[in-house]
């Protein structure tokens, strides 16, 4: 089961800033789910929300804000302890400091088509010229985000995010003409993963932060999934291995 760094490290370090992938890389994590957003002046910026509020403590839209300035704003300010200010990346930045990385999840978030039009050409162009478009799988909630993304970048796979059982998940992904499955860990059970896995999708589940539910989801064949904790779950894995080893050499 693959370990999936959420927003880097959400957990561990600042979100979605460079120093979170750094941190959780440097542990052994190789693969990693972010959000990306759209600047001012037209730069795919890694954040969650469409506001740098939550992260920084200032005021302001990502959207009307250019890359520049969302560069030098705080994001640790929901991150106590962290020791040194950690900016809002460009994609770019993270994508080229953290070669090593062998998958992305790059969750789009909603807005404007026109907005959204831009964003995905903007990562398109940027993706080929990194030559990294076969290690990324463009994910979303917004199957409005999706249907454009299948038209504007075709060439980029997709994947569904599902946070309820219904409209039907797997049903939905299928119609999308996604190649992947991210779902909310309450609703994962052995139907869904045996259904997605007859229809040839890898089931991705988040945001997993319990080793019990690490566990079960395990022993149920899901494919990855996404957690706050990286490094620790990767440790606990790694672990387990260990003693399984050690109980097959008996």
């Amino acid at each position: 089961m693959i370990v999936i760094g959420h927003r880097g490290a959400r957990g561990e370090a600042p979100e979605n800033t460079l120093p979170s992938f750094l941190h959780a890389m440097h542990a052994g994590v190789r693969h990693f789910e972010l959000d990306v957003r759209l600047s001012w002046d037209g730069r795919p910026v890694v954040i969650h929300d469409d506001s740098v509020e939550r992260t920084t403590g200032e005021k302001g839209l990502v959207a009307e804000l250019p890359a520049s300035q969302l560069a030098v704003l705080d994001a640790r300010r929901n991150t106590p302890g962290w020791s040194a200010p950690a900016g809002i990346p460009t994609l770019e930045e993270v994508l080229v400091a953290c070669s090593q990385v062998e998958s992305w999840q790059l969750e789009i978030k909603s807005d404007a088509p026109a907005r959204i039009k831009a964003l995905l050409h903007a990562m398109a162009d940027l993706l080929a010229q990194l030559h990294l478009a076969p290690q990324v799988t463009l994910t979303s909630l917004d199957v409005d985000v999706l249907k454009l993304a299948k038209k504007e970048a075709p060439a980029l796979a997709r994947g569904y995010v599902a946070e309820r059982a219904e409209p039907a998940p797997l049903a939905t992904a299928r119609r999308l003409g996604c190649t992947l499955l991210v779902s909310n860990w309450k609703i994962t059970d052995d139907a869904l993963v045996q259904g997605a896995h007859e229809a040839g999708l890898p089931v991705s589940v988040w945001t997993v932060n319990d080793l019990v539910v690490a566990e079960r989801l395990r022993n149920l064949g899901v494919d990855s999934v996404i957690t706050d904790f990286p490094t620790a779950l990767l440790a606990h894995q790694a672990m387990r291995a260990r003693l399984d080893s050690g109980r097959g050499s008996q």
